[in-house]
C-alpha cells in the first residue's frame, strides 16, 4: 500500500510511531570505583608509604626479595625497611662490591632482624636518602647471592641498573655482613604505624564514565560503590506515553478499514 493511499488520519499519526523508536532506552551510568564498564580504558597509580611518611621496603615478605627492590627516594627523605619470616637484614655496598659493605662510615646497616615465619619482626630500619644511588643486600647465609638485593636512586643513565647487580651478586664467593648496625635508626615496627597504600583511577567507556578512588590501611580495602542512572535524563514514562498512544490510534483506524 502506498502512504498517499492512507487516510489523513493516519498520515498524521506516523511521525509519532517513528518517534517511539528513539525514546527508549539510551541509559547511561556511572561507576565510582578504580575503573569503570567494558570497552573502557583506565589509568591508576599507586604508592606505599608508613604513616610517617617514609617511603617502605618490605625484607623477605614474599621469600628472598626486597620488595619494592628499586625505588626513587629524594634527598632528606626516610626509606623504612620492614622484617618478615626469619632472620634478615640490609647492608649498604658499592655496586661493583655485592654482598660486601661499604665501611660503617660509609654504608648503613641495620644488623639481623629475626621474624617468626609469617610474621613481621619487631623492629623496623630506618635510613635517610643522600639523592645519590644506595645500593644494598641482605647480609645472611647466602641470600645476596639468591638475588636479595636493591637500590635506592639508580642511575638515569641506564649504566647501572638492578639486574646487572643481582646478576654480579649471583657470582660472588661470598656474603660479608659489617661488624655492627651503623648508617640508620632501629625502631619499634609499631611506631610506623604500619603499611598504607593509596591508588586512585580514572576510566572512559562506550556506554558509560567511571571515577573514583580506593584507600586500603593495614589490609583493609574500602568497597567501591556503583549507581546506575537510567534514562540519559529523559523521563521514561512520559518518553513512552505518547508512542503508545499513537500506536494504539494506528491500530484502531487499521481495524475500522
Amino acid at each position: 500500500m502506498q502512504l498517499t493511499m492512507l487516510p489523513p488520519a493516519l498520515l498524521a499519526l506516523l511521525p509519532l510511531v517513528s518517534a517511539a523508536g528513539y525514546s527508549y532506552g539510551g541509559g547511561s551510568e556511572t561507576t565510582s570505583a578504580s575503573g569503570s564498564s567494558s570497552s573502557s580504558s583506565s589509568s591508576s597509580s599507586s604508592s606505599q608509604q608508613s604513616s610517617n611518611g617514609a617511603t617502605i621496603i618490605n625484607v623477605g615478605m614474599n621469600g628472598l626479595v626486597m620488595e619494592p627492590n628499586d625505588v626513587t627516594v629524594p634527598s632528606g627523605q626516610t626509606i623504612e625497611f620492614h622484617f618478615y619470616s626469619g632472620s634478615h637484614s640490609v647492608a649498604q655496598s658499592a655496586f661493583d662490591s655485592p654482598c660486601t659493605p661499604l665501611n660503617t662510615t660509609q654504608g648503613f646497616f641495620s644488623g639481623p632482624q629475626p621474624a617468626s615465619q609469617g610474621s613481621e619482626a619487631p623492629n623496623v630500619f630506618r635510613v635517610v636518602s643522600t639523592g645519590s644511588p644506595m645500593w644494598y643486600y641482605c647480609a645472611t647465609g647466602r641470600h645476596c647471592q639468591s638475588g636479595m638485593v636493591g637500590v635506592i636512586n639508580k642511575p638515569a643513565n641506564g649504566q647501572k641498573t638492578i639486574a646487572m647487580y643481582a646478576s654480579a651478586a649471583a657470582k660472588a664467593a661470598k656474603n660479608v655482613a659489617p661488624a655492627s648496625v651503623a648508617g640508620g635508626e632501629i625502631a619499634s615496627a609499631s611506631s610506623s604505624g604500619g603499611n598504607s597504600d593509596s591508588g586512585s583511577g580514572t576510566g572512559t567507556g562506550n556506554s558509560g564514565t567511571g571515577s573514583g578512588s580506593g584507600t586500603a590501611t593495614g589490609g583493609v580495602t574500602s568497597q567501591p560503590t556503583s549507581t546506575r542512572v537510567p534514562g540519559a535524563g529523559v523521563d521514561t514514562l512520559n518518553s513512552l506515553s505518547m508512542p503508545l498512544l499513537g500506536v494504539a490510534a494506528v491500530a484502531a483506524v487499521l481495524a475500522a478499514m
